[in-house]
C-alpha cells in the first residue's frame, strides 16, 4: 500500500530522505534547546548513527507495518505524504 501511495504522490527517495532529515534536524534542535548533554549522549551512544542508517527503508517498512497492524490509516499516511510534498517545494 505504501509503495502505491508513493507512486500516486510521485514522491522520490530523495523527497523522503529530505523529510526524514528535516525531522532529524527538528529532533536535534529540541535536544539543544532542552539539554545539550542529551544530544551529546544521543550521538556518543551511537543512536544518531542507528537512526540515520537505512532511514528511508526503515521509514517505508515501519509505515507499512503500522498500516497493516491498524495503527495508522490511509488518511494519516496521505497527510505524511502531503507534508513530504510541502517540504519538497521548499527544497533548493
Amino acid at each position: 500500500m505504501i509503495r502505491e501511495l508513493i507512486e500516486e504522490f510521485e514522491i522520490t527517495i530523495d523527497d523522503i530522505r529530505w523529510y526524514l532529515s528535516h525531522n532529524m534536524m527538528t529532533k536535534i534542535k529540541e535536544y539543544i534547546t532542552s539539554d545539550p548533554y542529551l544530544l551529546v549522549e544521543y550521538i556518543s551512544k551511537g543512536r544518531l548513527e542507528i537512526d540515520l542508517y537505512d532511514m528511508v527503508d526503515k521509514f517505508q517498512v515501519e509505515l507499512e507495518e503500522d498500516y497493516q497492524k491498524g495503527y495508522l490509516d490511509e488518511s494519516y499516511i496521505r497527510d505524511i505524504f502531503q507534508e513530504i510534498l510541502q517540504l519538497k517545494s521548499k527544497r533548493r
